[in-house]
Formats: structure tokens, C-alpha cells, sequence
């Protein structure tokens, strides 16, 4: 149902669906175990008698569970004949989301989960300026975007990477 956060993702081997659902479920855990975090700051801080903007700002340092980043992107259909589509992007509670409009609603047609991913500039691989290129250690061949301008591109970058580097941190931490 368009309205609901549903995410279609397909595997080739019954293994990789259990991959995908575990990272999946791991992104999950690391999630809750934020938001306890997160929780427990606020009370802490509270507790404190800190100011409403320390608290605040401790939220923020806290809170990966929002949109990082959004626009529209080129993204590579490898077939026949390599194609580029443009479509609208999100960095959503640890996914790249792309986005598909049917019957005049808006829905997520791809989660990408970006956790244990690799991000890379890759415009001579691709022969397109300003591409990026997701690699995920469960995906067959490297999902790849491809922004505007140089100016896009380095903030797709950034959002993405500051994504993986807060699962990182988390898996540290757990």
C-alpha cells in the first residue's frame, strides 16, 4: 500500500535474503539501541538543569533516525542498453531510498540499507561526470547514481558516508 513504508527488495539465493533481512534487522537494532541512548541523554541532561539548546543539541547528535539528504539523482538501469532515470532520492533511517510515482502517490520503489557500504566518485568507470557508486557487499554489481553538478554529487557523498561512519560507530559500540 503506497501509504505505508513498504520496501520491495528481490534475491537471487534464499542465503541472500537471509543476509538482507539480517542487515536489515541489525540496522533495526542499532536504531532502538540510539533511541534508548538518546532517551536516556535527554533525562540525563535534563536532570542536569541544562539548557534547552544543550539538549537539543545532544538530540541531534543523537538522532540518525531522519532524512539526511533528498533530491533527485540519475540513476544507471543496466540491461540491454545502459539507461539513466531520473529519480527522487532519499537517505532515510539508514537506507538510499529511491522513489516511484503510481496513480498520483509517491512510494519507495528501492531501499538500499547502507550499512557495510563503500561509496565511491566514479566518473571514469561510468564515462559520466559527477556519478557515485554504492558498493554493498550483498549486491551482485555496484548501485550507481549520478548527481547534477560537482556541488551535489560531494553532498551526496558526504550524506552518505556520515550515514555508514554513524553504523559504524554503532557496531562499534554494541
Amino acid at each position: 500500500h503506497p501509504s505505508l513504508d513498504c520496501y520491495h527488495m528481490s534475491a537471487d539465493t534464499a542465503e541472500e535474503r537471509e543476509a538482507w533481512i539480517a542487515d536489515i534487522n541489525h540496522t533495526i537494532d542499532s536504531m532502538i539501541a540510539l533511541q534508548d541512548e538518546r532517551n536516556w541523554a535527554i533525562e540525563e541532561a535534563a536532570g542536569k538543569g541544562d539548557s534547552a539548546e544543550a539538549v537539543e543539541a545532544k538530540i541531534n547528535d543523537l538522532t540518525l533516525i531522519q532524512i539526511r539528504k533528498m533530491g533527485f539523482l540519475l540513476r544507471r538501469d543496466d540491461g540491454v542498453i545502459t539507461t539513466w532515470n531520473k529519480k527522487f532520492f532519499s537517505i532515510r533511517n539508514g537506507f538510499l531510498l529511491s522513489y516511484k510515482e503510481k496513480e498520483s502517490e509517491v512510494y519507495p520503489e528501492n531501499a538500499i540499507p547502507l550499512r557495510r557500504c563503500q561509496v565511491y566518485e566514479n566518473a571514469q568507470a561510468t564515462k559520466k561526470n559527477f556519478s557515485i557508486e554504492i558498493v554493498h557487499p550483498l549486491l551482485a554489481s555496484p548501485y550507481v547514481v549520478c548527481a547534477s553538478n560537482k556541488e551535489d554529487m560531494d553532498e551526496w557523498i558526504a550524506a552518505l558516508k556520515w550515514t555508514i561512519k554513524q553504523y559504524d560507530v554503532q557496531d562499534a559500540a554494541l
